[in-house]
């Protein structure tokens, strides 16, 4: 009912209804399938190319607007804001210790699965060097639990950002389509979505991810996604800025 929400699932029609001409097209060439067989075509795909292609283009649009959108909030005063689900802010995570704070775009996203399946064989390496995690999402608190139980960080502070104050905070923008939905995100994205599936969206599906050290109410070391298929290696992000 919102393509601008569901785009996704709207593209995924909208691939599926191309693939399927072409296929009968092949079949036909090969003499497998009767030419007259497209006709079936013409009904069940053909006429969806408009209605989709017309609901992406308008999910485009939007989502490509600039939002009206608060100004941002100084990052010492966003991270003493913000609690997570223990209470605790990133400011008084950070005052303890270096945190690694990975931004996530929503718990539906594949590319954000395997950041937290990638962060979670580190952990071990990040606690020796006095390193801790702390997780930033725009979903709600209950869907992130589950999800951060599934890849064995649900002892980790995570922080339901909906309103996108702490992504802002950050200079975390949002992604243009190719960011998002770019040639090189579809690839990745079928070999991620094979091994850590695909949920429902929750937040801004434009949003890029990042990862950043904290310290101290600083930002020490940082990646800000240039797509949302970046991989970065988060334990050289740390070590690097600790050599």
């Amino acid at each position: 009912r919102d393509p601008v929400r569901h785009w996704p699932i709207v593209l995924v029609g909208l691939l599926g209804k191309i693939l399927g001409p072409i296929g009968t097209l092949l079949a036909a060439l090969r003499g497998t399938l009767p030419w007259n067989f497209g006709l079936i075509n013409l009904a069940n795909d053909l006429v969806w190319w408009v209605p989709f292609a017309a609901a992406l283009y308008y999910a485009w649009r939007i989502g490509s607007a600039p939002t009206a959108a608060e100004p941002p909030l100084p990052l010492a005063e966003a991270i003493a804001a913000a609690a997570s689900q223990r209470g605790r802010t990133l400011a008084q995570l950070a005052a303890a210790q270096p945190v690694l704070v990975l931004f996530l775009r929503h718990v539906g996203c594949t590319f954000c699965r395997e950041a937290l399946a990638d962060v979670s064989q580190i952990r071990e390496q990040l606690a020796a060097r006095g390193v801790g995690l702390a997780v930033v999402h725009m979903s709600g608190p209950a869907s992130a639990e589950q999800l951060l139980a599934r890849y064995g960080l649900d002892d980790v502070d995570h922080f339901s950002d909906p309103a996108g104050r702490l992504y802002r905070a950050f200079e975390l923008s949002r992604g243009a389509w190719w960011q998002v939905l770019g040639p090189q995100v579809w690839l990745r994205g079928l070999k991620a979505l094979v091994r850590h599936g695909l949920g429902a969206i929750e937040g801004d599906a434009f949003q890029l991810p990042g990862a950043f050290l904290l310290h101290r109410g600083q930002i020490v070391a940082a990646y800000r996604y240039r797509t949302a298929a970046d991989r970065p290696d988060y334990l050289r992000l740390v070590t690097g800025s600790q050599a």
